[in-house]
Order: C-alpha cells, then structure tokens, then sequence
C-alpha cells in the first residue's frame, strides 16, 4: 500500500475513534447498518476481482512496475488493496455481529465506551478503503476505454 494511504487509514481511525469516544457513540446503534455497508463492500470487491480477472487491462496492469512501489506491479499493488480492503470488512462483519447479539452479561462502562469507539474507527477505515478502490476503479475505466 502507499505510505499515504496508510497515513490517510491512520488518522481516520484514530481520528474517527477519539471523535467516538468524546461523544460517547454507541456502535449497537449502527451495527446493523455496519454490516449492510460491509457486505455490499465486499460484493463490490468480488465483482471488481471477477471483471479484473483474465481482462486485458489486468494483463497491462500485471507487466507495469508501480512507480511508488518499484518491486511491485501495479497489479501487485491493486491486490494488496483489495487484501486489506477484504480483512477490514470481515473484521467489521464480525464485530457487527457480536453487537447484534443479546447479551446479559455486563462490562465497564470505559470498555464499553472504548470498544464502540474503536468500532466507528474500524468502519470509517472500512469506508475509507470503499472509497479508495472506488476511485481506483473509476480512474481505471477512463484509462481502459
């Protein structure tokens, strides 16, 4: 990944999760919608793979050195995208469904505040990574046309 897109990635979570944490959000209220966004994501991201897959433009991308990465291709640098992209929806998914369910069981009150806040700081990287690859394959289609 580029050095500044994990900067970006940085200050969104830590920014998002200190926003979170002073305003005292409660994740449970967005879980749900967490998840929604998370599943289409990586539907997106299967379908963007599958189109990807065997296209001439893979096959150019695949045989170009990326010029801010020079040991890798440019395609090597789209997979590593979609790499973390696809584990920081899985980890939302999972965190979204720990908070759906019903519990009895009661925890700290700073725990509780810190692991929601942390939650908006995984979903606004999950949205992040969206909107990185989003941009990547628009910019790509005026390429290839």
């Amino acid at each position: 990944m580029y050095k500044r897109h994990k900067v970006q990635i940085g200050f969104c979570f830590v920014g998002v999760t200190i926003v979170a944490f002073v305003l005292d959000l409660d994740f449970r209220e967005i879980a749900e919608t967490a998840l929604t966004v998370a599943s289409i994501a990586i539907g997106m991201y299967i379908a963007a793979v599958s189109v990807l897959l065997g296209s001439q433009y893979a096959k150019d991308l695949s045989q170009k050195t990326d010029p801010k990465i020079k040991s890798k291709t440019r395609l090597g640098v789209l997979a590593e995208y979609f790499r973390w992209a696809g584990r920081w929806c899985i980890f939302i998914i999972l965190i979204s469904c720990v908070y759906q369910i019903p519990s009895h069981l009661t925890f700290p009150t700073t725990f509780l505040k810190w692991s929601s806040a942390m939650s908006y700081g995984i979903f606004s990287v999950n949205i992040l990574f969206f909107w990185l690859i989003l941009i990547f394959l628009v910019n790509s289609l005026g390429k290839s046309v």
